[in-house]
């Protein structure tokens, strides 16, 4: 399953940006698009997938899923993050990209995850036949790595 969010990149001075901490405030996101892909059907049962952009600068995706097997560690599932970059009218693969765990990925506290998962009942291990939802999903800049080009991204 893909969940492509668009968004906008606004930077600050980059060059002053702290090389200790984990808090950035020289950019911020706005949303501009988001969208569910590539479901794989014989996995996950989707039964809700929708984005909603509540104002110009706010932007939410709600999710409701059955999952058809169960994922008990970070070997039997595995999220991949990667970021395409809006460059000659069109996203190209950027300097974003990693792979983890799926239970390591609940409990990071990077990339503003908990954030994200805070309106969740999501939590390793995975049974199957469970209701899993996230609602109100919305990325925040401040966890995020500091010195992001900028410009609009699709993650």
């Amino acid at each position: 399953m893909d969940i492509l969010i668009h968004i906008k990149i606004l930077c600050g001075l980059p060059f002053l940006t702290p090389s200790i901490g984990c808090i950035q405030t020289l950019y911020k996101f706005v949303p501009e698009h988001c969208e569910v892909t590539n479901v794989n059907r014989s996995l996950v049962d989707m039964k809700i997938g929708k984005c909603y952009k509540i104002s110009r600068t706010e932007l939410y995706l709600n999710l409701s899923l059955y999952l058809q097997v169960d994922i008990r560690n970070d070997h039997m599932g595995q999220v991949l993050y990667t970021g395409y970059q809006f460059r000659s009218n069109e996203y190209r693969k950027g300097p974003i990209e990693f792979m983890m765990g799926l239970c390591s990925y609940f409990v990071s506290k990077d990339f503003d995850i908990p954030h994200m998962l805070s309106n969740s009942n999501v939590e390793c291990p995975l049974r199957k036949g469970v209701n899993y939802y996230v609602y109100k999903l919305s990325p925040n800049a401040t966890n995020m790595p500091p010195l992001i080009p900028e410009g609009r991204w699709k993650m």
